[in-house]
């Protein structure tokens, strides 16, 4: 592929996946991002088998066991309607069940297997700056469209980009990512501040959309750009991350012993501004071990978190990264998504690109702080982690 069609896959990998144009009840989104998919596939054309003629035969047994896991995953979740719910003999809050297409999962195992092949790709042709160009300047329009839209409009009203407060504040958190990797790639060479500009921006956008966890996933972003060294040394290790995401994953067991510590009710309820049920969340976790001990080894099927739950209890999700990843994909699910991550971040070693990464290792981080008591252990999670992969061609980074 030459320059001029790699930025055209470029264009349409993001589409497929980053942005979701419209309200997110709306099949107009979808459509544009099947669209987008299907566009690459034919451009990328059969490059998409790229990825099977790599040397690391475990990182391609990975990557397959989550695409097959997610098939798998979301066809048995056709048999999940309203007659298999009334079997189990449920006393739901809600009379009619609605859950999300089995489609969504193929179209979700085929994006990620996308991503993994055309940065391979682009690893083996020295051509992976493009992407990193052009993902930032895409991330950077939609940021600032959508910021004049929810500025004219109010964020309630703002059926440009689906997701509400969430998916416009952590897009703006993944344009300090992709400001990075466009600046590292290039060899463009600039000031630390640059970055806290980018990482202000994000902050700034947070408040205004009064999205609490985009607020703390900023304050994580800034922290690892200003120690950056220890972070890297310390912290961006793959026990100690993986240390990290237990915790995170066991926080809706142990935040009932912690809820009314004078010092974590004060950071609660006067710092961060929520109650100290954190928002209804405690209610929410009562009733994680019911729903997922229904369907444990395959979960619900990607998507319907938020169906089920809103059938049985009237929540919007569990409320917690890892949970809502078993609720949906299963014990299976969770082992395959903890594979596949892990694998990538000893490919950071392996292939010594940390200084490349640092970024993505550090919204890798931010996603699962975040996850404690947000769904951000998902395909969000599983695409960056693609992006670990990277390797760069020019001079050593970068910041000043």
């Amino acid at each position: 592929m030459n320059d001029k069609e790699i930025s055209w896959a470029c264009i349409l990998l993001f589409h497929s996946f980053f942005v979701y144009i419209g309200d997110n009840g709306s099949v107009l989104g979808r459509v544009i991002q099947a669209l987008c998919l299907f566009l690459f596939i034919v451009f990328f054309n059969k490059r998409v088998f790229f990825l099977f003629h790599s040397k690391d035969k475990k990182l391609i047994r990975r990557i397959l066991y989550y695409v097959f896991t997610l098939l798998i995953t979301s066809l048995l979740s056709i048999f999940v309607d309203k007659s298999y719910l009334m079997s189990l003999s449920l006393t739901p809050l809600k009379d009619s069940y609605t859950p999300s297409s089995y489609t969504l999962g193929i179209m979700i195992a085929v994006v990620v297997l996308m991503y993994y092949s055309f940065i391979e790709y682009l690893n083996n042709i020295h051509k992976v700056q493009i992407l990193g160009k052009i993902f930032f300047k895409l991330c950077l329009f939609y940021c600032v469209v959508a910021d004049l839209v929810t500025l004219s409009v109010g964020i309630d009203n703002n059926f440009f980009i689906g997701g509400g407060k969430f998916g416009i504040s952590y897009l703006h958190l993944f344009l300090v990512v992709f400001y990075y990797l466009r600046n590292n790639l290039c060899g463009i060479q600039v000031r630390n501040k640059n970055y806290y500009y980018y990482i202000l921006y994000a902050f700034i956008i947070s408040i205004y959309t009064e999205c609490t966890t985009a607020l703390i996933g900023s304050i994580v972003l800034f922290l690892t750009f200003k120690y950056k060294k220890t972070f890297s040394n310390k912290i961006f290790r793959p026990k100690t991350m993986l240390c990290i995401l237990i915790f995170c994953a066991l926080f809706p067991l142990i935040v009932p012993s912690l809820i009314y510590n004078p010092i974590v009710s004060y950071i609660i309820v006067d710092i961060l501004g929520e109650d100290l049920t954190l928002t209804g969340r405690l209610g929410i976790y009562e009733t994680l071990n019911e729903v997922i001990s229904l369907r444990p080894i395959w979960g619900w099927g990607i998507g319907n978190g938020h169906y089920i739950m809103s059938y049985l209890y009237g929540a919007a999700n569990a409320q917690n990264g890892v949970f809502n990843l078993v609720l949906e994909q299963g014990i299976v699910g969770f082992i395959v998504v903890i594979a596949l991550w892990t694998r990538c971040l000893y490919e950071v070693k392996y292939r010594n690109n940390l200084s490349v990464t640092f970024a993505v290792y550090s919204i890798l981080l931010v996603l699962i702080t975040m996850s404690m008591v947000e769904i951000t252990i998902d395909t969000r999670f599983i695409v960056f982690t693609s992006f670990l992969l990277i390797k760069s061609y020019k001079s050593e980074h970068n910041i000043k």
